[in-house]
């Protein structure tokens, strides 16, 4: 399990100083290289106990900085879930960016609206840095899953 799941756990990395100017280096800097988070899906949207379900999350990632995927049901923080993109089980290709899970909704799921986020993890098993608004921030996403209660 993971804890302090938006602590980056950044190391301070060392500053080059280029002509009078200091310029900090954090996280993936080459604007062409940084991963990023393409879409992020639940299909069905709305499930009932029983269903099947399957999530994709796709991710852009030129320099293969990504090496695994975890959800987490924001509801619930203790429910983790790992996606995958090795070719195995549900996921039809290794290495495609397209990070799965495939399942079937539990009889016993609680009925409500869930908000899924996935973070992605570098191979140094930190979430990958992005930079949003000036600010570093795990390279994450959110999709939206409604569990109704099962037809009698």
């Amino acid at each position: 399990m993971i804890t302090g799941l938006f602590g980056l756990g950044l190391r301070s990395l060392p500053a080059l100083t280029v002509a009078s100017l200091v310029v900090i280096l954090s996280g993936c800097n080459t604007l062409s290289g940084v991963p990023s988070i393409v879409r992020a899906e639940v299909q069905p949207a709305t499930v009932k106990p029983g269903d099947s379900i399957r999530i994709e999350v796709e991710v852009k990632d030129k320099h293969a900085i990504v090496s695994r995927m975890q959800g987490e049901v924001k509801e619930d923080p203790q429910r983790l879930f790992a996606l995958r993109d090795d070719g195995e089980g549900q996921d039809t290709k290794a290495k495609d960016g397209i990070w799965t899970l495939s399942g079937v909704i539990p009889e016993k799921a609680p009925v409500g609206t869930f908000h899924l986020v996935f973070t992605a993890y570098s191979g140094k098993k930190i979430p990958v840095p992005v930079r949003r608004d000036g600010h570093a921030t795990p390279l994450s996403a959110e999709a939206v899953v409604t569990v109704q209660a099962a037809q009698p």
